[in-house]
């Protein structure tokens, strides 16, 4: 009983995403980003015009990565009662490890609240959302 994983992953304004869909999604993303990181350093000493194109394409990649975790942890914010502002306390470098730990355990309120209906009465967990 989980909000799908990838449903709203770019909504960064309304909704709510609970502890288990948001270790899934976090997990993909640092794999995916871990990925396209390693893919992209092997790559740097190569001297080719590939190499060249796929350094520039890293860029809105990079982008699109940050864009998706900012949204799902916002989405995590809300399901514990907070605002997404409270997002920017992981600029502060110490703090930022204390509000990663906080997303992954805080309990999400249960029931609805401010920011939307509780994502875990969903029928079932989806990787995909369909």
């Amino acid at each position: 009983m989980s909000k799908p994983v990838f449903e709203d992953i770019l909504n960064y304004k309304t909704g709510r995403r609970n502890r288990k869909s948001y270790a899934l999604a976090f997990l993909v993303l640092s794999i995916a980003s871990l990925g396209f990181t390693a893919l992209s350093l092997s790559l740097v000493s190569a001297n080719s015009t590939f190499t060249a194109v796929l350094l520039l394409l890293s860029i809105p990649l990079s982008i699109l990565l940050v864009i998706c975790q900012i949204a799902i942890s916002s989405q995590r914010l809300r399901d514990i009662g907070y605002s997404g502002w409270f997002l920017l306390l992981m600029l502060i470098p110490f703090a930022s490890l204390v509000v990663q730990v906080f997303l992954f355990f805080a309990p999400g309120q249960a029931g609805e609240n401010t920011y939307g209906s509780d994502p875990r009465n969903m029928d079932e967990i989806e990787i995909f959302g369909s």
